[in-house]
């Protein structure tokens, strides 16, 4: 466990993580596949990393819209718990 506090910890200190971008526009009813793709761009993320989080299994694209899988939305959930027990402030 020590090892997931200290990774959340640097991690998050030092970007603001695709994840909770993601999860934040798309909660919800979800978002346009192509509205989060030109919200992220403005924050510099890339099409790669929406496809590594499908990869993952993190995110489902359906009909041009992305969601977040029950796996996802637990690990943003976790992540976000983990930041907020923390008092962790992470900015991009």
């Amino acid at each position: 466990i020590m090892f997931l506090v200290l990774f959340f910890n640097i991690s998050t200190r030092s970007y603001e993580s695709p994840t909770v971008l993601i999860y934040d526009l798309i909660k919800g009813d979800g978002n346009t596949y192509n509205n989060v793709l030109r919200k992220l761009k403005k924050k510099r993320l890339v099409k790669i990393r929406i496809q590594d989080l499908i990869k993952q299994k993190l995110l489902i694209k359906k009909k041009d819209r992305l969601y977040l899988t029950n796996l996802g939305k637990k690990f943003s959930k976790f992540y976000l718990f983990l930041k907020n027990f923390y008092k962790i402030k992470s900015q991009g």
